[in-house]
């Protein structure tokens, strides 16, 4: 915090943008677990929904500038062939 108590108003609309984001993100999700009768849905919906992890990872690269690690880079390439994988099963 800055002087007075007050918080910067960039951070303040960072804080909004991110609760604005996640909501519609859960929506997003309700939503395609929802929209269909077909049971390929599911499955479907989970997997990119399992992926979100690499999200967070990847903004933290960016916006953090951190430096990922060969571990986590293994982790990501993994998580995508495994989401191929069951597109194509």
């Amino acid at each position: 915090m800055r002087g007075g108590g007050r918080w910067p108003a960039r951070l303040v609309w960072t804080v909004v943008a991110c609760g604005v984001l996640d909501a519609a993100a859960n929506v997003f999700i309700q939503a395609g677990l929802h929209s269909s009768e077909d049971p390929a849905t599911l499955p479907v919906v989970s997997v990119l929904n399992a992926l979100y992890p690499i999200g967070t990872v990847v903004l933290a690269g960016i916006v953090l500038r951190e430096r990922l690690t060969a571990v986590q880079w293994a982790g990501i390439v993994l998580a995508f062939g495994a989401a191929v994988g069951l597109a194509l099963a």
